[in-house]
């Protein structure tokens, strides 16, 4: 599809005049305290009565990104960087929460940790979960390993699955092509009869890319680096008598794209990717106890192949967790129960063949709700590890009620990270001697809503430390050694003008430093934290122009950042460049028919077509358009 077609679709979808159509606002509040959340305690609260604050992007935020991909969708949102979100599309997204690196952010799928134990810092790439299969996203910064353990230093990202059936049958998709020669489709079926719910769903993007090596020297002959992802979700969901819910469900992501060979070097390289991520959850809810049983298994398997060698990863993750909850009184609730974890490398050119490692946890939580206008959460978790034996954290998470709709907040949070299966026994700079990493954090903030909720804003300040960091040592391998200190600010807000308008935006600052020991084994402190921004901000204008029409503008600021280059001509040695700040500007726009089933939209990202750099030696993308339909029949 053309340029001028689609700039011509979305004229005519800014004057289509249409009938009179059902008035339903795709505006949603940002922050709905009556929402049920689950993400901040594992158990269903009323956000207004959560200690810990959840930034959650909505369904329909969700279903007006079917032009973006997950990690410009999660870049939108307050402290999280995503690295690489609109360089070429099969470039790795790196997801910085709140400065820190993406192996301290845990991923979970409907509550269910997610790990690659092949992958470096055992991260999960977000590359791998098309959009449109989201229902909603809650995001919960800050450790909370006393709730889901290891990895989760810098926050949690959990991303719920559509399973929002409501009639016996409805088939649902979405279609679109744009720049790139990119083409998206999405065709799927659910319902709800009864004791039965069901959704099924197929999802294949296809992009022929841009090449993801700047071409600095004017060559000319660097190819295109495209993808192509096929993923395939199943839920089901039972409930055979009252209270008792049982939902297994498969996910399969099939994942094939391009790379280059680095920083403004081609490469005719390719990485192939399978992921196969089973599992089933049940609870039991029953006035005032409730029981949960979840069990998860993520199969990773990842192969590279280039000029210079072939590598194969094969990572898997077993999750199990049971826990209840039971209310001891009308404002004490307290909630326990035991995760065992299980990551295996397949591996036979390490220094352990097959190595693997268990992680046992038995965790409590205890939640005052409306104390005279306080709720507090204190926790507490003792995780056994096969290694390195018992590693406690904990958690007290006050928040307090002021005035009607207007609380403070705070917290004090440590967490633990260990040790990745390819860090102690890999076939690259393996050290069997390596110690957990520890964090510790605090937050306070103040979040409100005034004129009858049509003001909204959140402000954290946080403070985090993690201690014993791994390193990699080109001469040694990996080894504990760092300290990182990090501070920061952020602002969340949106305003209603009126029922048809609303400015939204966020404002982000970071800041910090990494200790380490020099060559005379004193300490010494630097600024480390390459690509992340100190200041960053957001800001949309949302407008329904019709009951059909609705427009959305956004501009999106990202400060001066410091990276590292490698240079060839001097036997790799890192060198520091700067990074110019930059404005992006996307315009979204979309027509709906038929009560809304029906919708045709259009994404114009980068509208001023500027000129920027994420990673200093490869392509951004410029102006560029995805334009298509979604229903619901």
């Amino acid at each position: 599809m053309s340029k001028h077609i689609l700039i011509a679709f979305f004229v005519v979808s800014l004057i289509a005049p249409g009938a009179k159509a059902q008035k339903t606002s795709s505006m949603t509040d940002s922050t709905q305290l009556d929402e049920i959340v689950i993400t901040a305690s594992k158990i269903p609260l009323p956000l207004r009565e959560t200690a810990k604050p959840v930034q959650m992007i909505s369904k329909e935020t969700i279903e007006q990104s079917f032009g973006k991909d997950l990690s410009q969708l999660l870049q939108e949102q307050a402290g999280i960087i995503i690295n690489g979100a609109y360089s070429n599309p099969s470039t790795l997204k790196g997801v910085y929460v709140r400065g820190a690196s993406s192996q301290y952010t845990l991923i979970l799928l409907d509550g269910q940790p997610v790990l690659d134990p092949s992958s470096i810092g055992g991260v999960f790439d977000v590359r791998f979960f098309p959009i449109e299969q989201i229902e909603r996203i809650d995001i919960l910064k800050g450790s909370q390993s006393t709730l889901y353990g290891t990895d989760a230093i810098a926050g949690v990202i959990n991303i719920i699955t559509r399973k929002d059936a409501k009639k016996p049958i409805r088939l649902y998709g979405a279609a679109s092509f744009g720049t790139l020669q990119t083409a998206e489709a999405t065709l799927g079926l659910d319902g709800k009869k009864g004791k039965l719910d069901y959704n099924l769903s197929y999802q294949r993007n296809q992009t022929q890319g841009l090449s993801e090596a700047q071409d600095r020297d004017g060559a000319g002959d660097f190819d295109k680096d495209g993808l192509t992802q096929h993923a395939v979700q199943a839920n089901l969901g039972l409930s055979p008598v009252a209270g008792l819910r049982i939902s297994p469900y498969l996910r399969y992501t099939d994942y094939d794209a391009d790379f280059d060979a680095e920083a403004f070097t081609d490469g005719d390289n390719t990485f192939e990717s399978e992921v196969i991520n089973p599992g089933l959850q049940a609870k039991f809810e029953k006035e005032k106890f409730s029981l949960y049983a979840d069990y998860g298994f993520t199969q990773t398997d990842r192969f590279f192949k280039s000029a210079f060698f072939d590598n194969t990863f094969k990572g898997r993750f077993h999750n199990a967790d049971v826990f209840g909850s039971y209310r001891l009184m009308p404002k004490l609730q307290v909630m326990g129960g035991l995760q065992f974890q299980h990551q295996q490398v397949t591996d036979n050119a390490g220094t352990v063949e097959n190595p693997t490692i268990n992680i046992s946890s038995p965790y409590l939580t205890l939640l005052f709700r409306n104390l005279k206008g306080l709720n507090l959460e204190l926790g507490a978790r003792l995780n056994n590890h096969t290694l390195f034996g018992n590693q406690m954290t904990y958690s007290i998470a006050p928040a307090y009620k002021i005035w009607e709709g207007g609380r403070v907040f705070g917290s004090y949070t440590t967490g633990f990270k260990t040790p990745t299966l390819s860090e102690l026994y890999g076939a690259f700079g393996a050290n069997e001697n390596l110690e957990p990493q520890r964090s510790a954090t605090w937050e306070a903030g103040l979040q409100f809503d005034l004129f009858k909720e049509k003001l909204q804003v959140t402000l954290t300040y946080f403070q985090r430390e993690i201690k014993d960091i791994i390193i990699y040592n080109f001469a040694i391998g990996y080894i504990n050694q760092d300290r990182q200190e990090d501070y920061g600010l952020e602002l969340d807000f949106s305003l209603k003008l009126d029922q048809k308008l609303r400015l939204r935006g966020n404002y982000s600052f970071i800041d910090g430093e990494v200790t380490t020991l020099n060559a005379t084994e004193q300490d010494t402190s630097y600024y480390n934290l390459i690509r992340r921004p100190k200041h960053s901000f957001s800001l949309g204008l949302d407008y329904e122009l019709h009951p059909r029409v609705f427009i959305s503008v956004q501009g999106h600021y990202f400060g001066k950042r410091i990276d590292y280059f490698f240079n060839p001509e001097n036997f790799y040695t890192a060198e520091e460049v700067d990074l110019d700040a930059y404005l992006l500007l996307n315009l979204y726009s979309e027509y709906r028919m038929a009560d809304h089933r029906v919708v045709f939209f259009v994404d114009l990202k980068n509208i001023l077509d500027t000129n920027y750099t994420e990673i200093y030696g490869y392509n951004t993308l410029g102006f560029n358009i995805q334009s298509g339909i979604r229903f619901r029949l």
